[in-house]
C-alpha cells in the first residue's frame, strides 16, 4: 500500500530553478526535473504560466500534478513537436491544466486506475494516425475538448473499462482513417 503523502513541489517555468528545492517559494524550472525528484504520493503544483514540454515525460510513479488556480491559467505547452505524456503507473492524477498544441502519437497515455480532470486539451494536431488522449481502464472527466484535428480520434481514445464523464467536446475534426471519433472511441 502506497499512502500519498502532504509533500508538495512546486515548478515556475519563467521564475523557477532546478537547483532550488522545489518548495513554494523555491520552485523548480521543469515538470520533467519535478517528476524525477518527487516520491511516490506525491504532488506537483504547477505555477500560472506556461509550462513547455521539452520532451518526452515518462511517468512511473504516483504522482499528482495540478495547476495552480483554474485549467487555462496553467499550460503545458509542446508547441507541436511531437513529444507525449506517458504514464505506466496506477493511481497517477493530472488536474486543472490546460494541455496545449500537442502532437505526437496518443499524445497523453493513462493507465489503469489513472485519472484526468478538470482540463482542457486543445490545439491537438496528428496528421497520421493518433489521438489526444489515451485512457486504458483510466478516468477522463470534466474535462474540455476544443479545436483538436487527427485522422482518427480528435478527443479521447478509451479502451478496456475506461470511464469518460462529464467532458464537453466542441471543434473538434477528423480527417479520414479509421474508427473517426471527434469526441471518444471505444476500444474494447
Amino acid at each position: 500500500v502506497i499512502l500519498l503523502s502532504d509533500k508538495k513541489y512546486y515548478v515556475d517555468a519563467e521564475n523557477g530553478d532546478d537547483g532550488w528545492s522545489g518548495g513554494e517559494d523555491a520552485a523548480w524550472k521543469t515538470l520533467a526535473h519535478a517528476v524525477e525528484a518527487a516520491a511516490e504520493g506525491d504532488t506537483i503544483v504547477l505555477k500560472r504560466g506556461t509550462h513547455p514540454l521539452a520532451s518526452d515525460l515518462a511517468i512511473g510513479k504516483i504522482l499528482t500534478i495540478c495547476g495552480e488556480g483554474a485549467a487555462d491559467e496553467t499550460t503545458i505547452d509542446d508547441n507541436l513537436k511531437g513529444h507525449a505524456i506517458v504514464v505506466s503507473a496506477a493511481r497517477f492524477c493530472l488536474s486543472g491544466v490546460t494541455l496545449s498544441r500537442l502532437s505526437a502519437d496518443r499524445a497523453v497515455k493513462l493507465v489503469a486506475g489513472s485519472v484526468l480532470t478538470n482540463c482542457i486539451v486543445t490545439g491537438y494536431s496528428r496528421a497520421f494516425d493518433g489521438a489526444p488522449v489515451r485512457a486504458t481502464d483510466a478516468l477522463v472527466t470534466c474535462c474540455t475538448f476544443s479545436n483538436n484535428t487527427a485522422v482518427a480520434v480528435a478527443g479521447v481514445e478509451a479502451r478496456g473499462k475506461s470511464i469518460v464523464e462529464n467532458c464537453v467536446f466542441r471543434n473538434n475534426r477528423t480527417t479520414g482513417g479509421t474508427n473517426n471519433g471527434a469526441g471518444v472511441v471505444m476500444l474494447w
